[in-house]
């Protein structure tokens, strides 16, 4: 049974190259401004076009290359597959898994990403490496991995982030059901003061039966005694 899917995210590899970009264009329009001569502002354009086409191509072939790694957990194992051309899978049995270990630096601590690594009984060194995953992934398999070594709780299947949200909505009312079931549920308080006031009903209603129970009981003993004396 699939518990969970993940891919490496390039997110943090974006975000760098798209605000050195940003501050390289400020840094040229300063040095164009600040000498004012044509012959730097080529050699300045001419820089800033290179390392933007080297940052977008190094975004690009990252973005790529995770996008081409996958790893997926089921109930027995943990398995990554990755290559754009040659493609390889590595299997980690999870009754194997002996021991994990989360790295990241403070700038992947900012983006929310860290590096997963396992290692397995009789294995030499950490014999999984997966890199620059979203902490929410990192979580997760860590989750499924607690449960089948200590017993904690189980894992939920994997589902589609469609289905994740399907499953968080409150089911619609039947439309067979009649308009009072339809009404959502009270609160506690609520319902204890309704119930507090049909008391009150009841109680009014018993008394005055009572009073109209007595009041003929009266009438009739008063016709007897009339009767007797005739």
């Amino acid at each position: 049974m699939l518990l969970h899917r993940c891919r490496p995210t390039a997110r943090p590899v974006i975000e760098i190259v798209k605000y050195g970009l940003a501050a390289l264009v400020v840094l040229a329009a300063a040095a164009t401004i600040a000498f004012s001569l044509w012959d730097v502002l080529g050699i300045v354009e001419g820089f800033v076009f290179a390392a933007a086409a080297a940052g977008l191509l190094y975004a690009g072939w990252t973005k790529l290359r995770y996008d081409s790694t996958s790893i997926e957990v089921t109930d027995r194992d943990i398995t990554m597959r990755s290559g754009m051309l040659n493609k390889s899978d590595q299997l980690i049995p999870l009754s194997r898994v002996q021991d994990t270990l989360v790295k990241r630096t403070m700038i992947e601590s900012w983006f929310k990403v860290g590096h997963l690594y396992v290692s397995t009984a009789g294995g030499i060194g950490y014999e999984l490496e997966a890199r620059n995953l979203d902490d929410a992934d990192i979580a997760k398999i860590l989750d499924v991995i607690k449960y089948f070594k200590e017993g904690g709780p189980r894992p939920a299947p994997h589902q589609p982030p469609e289905q994740e949200a399907a499953a968080r909505r409150p089911p619609e009312p039947s439309p067979f059901l009649p308009e009072e079931a339809k009404k959502p549920a009270q609160p506690a308080k609520e319902m204890m003061e309704i119930a507090e006031k049909e008391k009150e009903r009841a109680d009014v209603l018993g008394e005055e039966l009572l009073k109209e129970v007595h009041g003929k009981e009266g009438k009739a003993a008063g016709r007897r005694r009339k009767h007797k004396k005739r």
